[in-house]
């Protein structure tokens, strides 16, 4: 049995061993921090036709290749600091618009056609940059709206990268079928 001293160092090895003996190692003062502080980004706006507005953010490079980064259904609109600063590093522009009702973004109306109105709103916001396709950096749910941006408007996605991402769900038995 590994003791359980208060003051017990975790040293390499002592986790599996540990384990192996049916304890877990005493840690003292744990913590987990990061070692970079994002730097402070602006939020930008781009205003609809129908008053709705676009809240998007530009990390890393504003003036480098832009690549579009979706927040999945979470939120995630931030890379880790270490990766922002590498991403500026390498003259990468990562612009991350933020889906209605998500940040400043406005909701949707009630009844809107969600996945529509978010495909328009991402062409909306490559044209505003003058970016006629770019790669996109997708997240989980949200490869279901860069599929319909790549049906709807042929050569604006360069390239797909999905992240912890599913196929979309668009028949019925698709989601009877998950309960086997």
């Amino acid at each position: 049995v590994v003791p359980a001293s208060a003051d017990m160092a975790l040293r390499p090895g002592a986790m599996s061993a540990a384990l192996t003996r049916g304890q877990p190692p005493a840690l003292s003062h744990r913590s987990s921090r990061g070692t970079e502080t994002l730097a402070e980004r602006p939020f930008h706006n781009l205003m609809r036709p129908d008053g709705r507005r676009v809240e998007y953010l530009m990390l890393g490079d504003p003036d480098g290749s832009p690549i579009l980064f979706t927040h999945g259904s979470l939120g995630l609109c931030r890379w880790p600091a270490a990766l922002e600063r590498q991403a500026a590093e390498a003259g990468i522009c990562i612009v991350v618009p933020l889906r209605p009702g998500y940040g400043g973004s406005t909701p949707l109306p009630e009844g809107a056609d969600r996945c529509s109105e978010v495909v328009h709103d991402m062409v909306a916001l490559m044209d505003r940059l003058g970016v006629a396709s770019a790669a996109i950096l997708a997240l989980d749910i949200d490869v279901h709206y860069i599929a319909h941006l790549h049906r709807l408007f042929p050569g604006r996605v360069k390239a797909l990268i999905a992240v912890g991402a599913a196929m979309p769900l668009t028949h019925h038995l698709q989601y009877e079928r998950m309960g086997r």
